[in-house]
């Protein structure tokens, strides 16, 4: 009986050290992963903070860690720097990136500053930034020339100091069919801003015909043109909104424009 009972405590802990082992290897091997970074100055910008040599620009998920800051971007990609999960500012100074998802693990990251995000060969693409959204610690976001219709997801970062986003080159929205007894534009708000955009909200518009004006107005969450004229068939919208502090340089400010084709019925 006591022999029994002894060889069911040495199985057991021999489980558990079988267990321990198997457990540290996994770790260790995540560790040791090599990451690809399919950005030549992105993985440039990375390799060169980390301070043990690197074999062929492959960091290991664990270098990856020792990473702060990453900047560059040449192809538009960011594929890979979500192993850089201690990193605190991405900074982003060459192409626009088409797909925010690598980030949304960041956890620790307070900024991302683009100089400009438009998309090459597809400029009027607009950006899906919902991956931001994620990012609890987050306290400051820039897009220079960014096509953005949509900022809700950010309205409860508890960490968010401020926003700026310059819209690109006009985006082209769907038709809006006006009746000729009416005159009257009628369209849906094409933004939705997150909380923090709680100051004015404005928009100006222009036409396809030289010297025809218009005079778009907002009301609740929709844009009108009343008396539109005949002969337009094409009207450009430019909408902005911001924060009550009304400070663009240190608060949050939005702008977007587009344009829409008018169709009479």
């Amino acid at each position: 009986m006591k022999k029994s009972k002894m060889n069911l405590i040495t199985g057991v802990f021999v489980l558990g050290v079988i267990i321990s082992f198997g457990v540290f290897s996994q770790g260790t091997l995540a560790n040791e992963k090599k990451i690809y970074v399919s950005d030549d100055w992105l993985r440039k910008s990375m390799v060169d903070q980390i301070e043990e040599p690197v074999e062929n620009e492959l960091p290991t998920a664990q270098q990856m860690s020792e990473i702060k800051e990453i900047s560059g971007t040449d192809n538009g990609s960011i594929e890979g720097v979500q192993y850089a999960i201690n990193a605190e500012k991405i900074q982003i100074s060459g192409l626009g990136i088409t797909d925010f998802r690598p980030i949304s693990g960041m956890n620790n990251l307070k900024e991302y500053h683009a100089y400009s995000s438009l998309i090459q060969g597809d400029e009027e693409q607009v950006l899906n930034i919902t991956p931001f959204g994620e990012l609890q610690n987050l306290e400051n976001l820039y897009f220079g020339y960014a096509n953005i219709r949509d900022f809700s997801m950010l309205s409860e970062l508890p960490k968010l100091k401020s926003i700026q986003a310059f819209g690109g080159i006009n985006v082209n929205l769907p038709t809006v069919y006006v009746d000729k007894s009416t005159k009257k534009f009628v369209m849906e708000h094409p933004v939705k801003y997150s909380k923090q955009f709680d100051g004015k909200r404005t928009v100006s518009g222009s036409t396809d015909k030289q010297g025809v004006t218009v005079e778009p107005g907002i009301e609740n969450n929709a844009v009108i043109i009343n008396n539109l004229d005949e002969s337009i068939s094409k009207v450009y919208l430019s909408f902005e909104a911001s924060s009550k502090d009304n400070d663009i340089s240190n608060g949050f400010f939005a702008s977007f424009s587009c344009e829409i084709p008018i169709v009479w019925y």
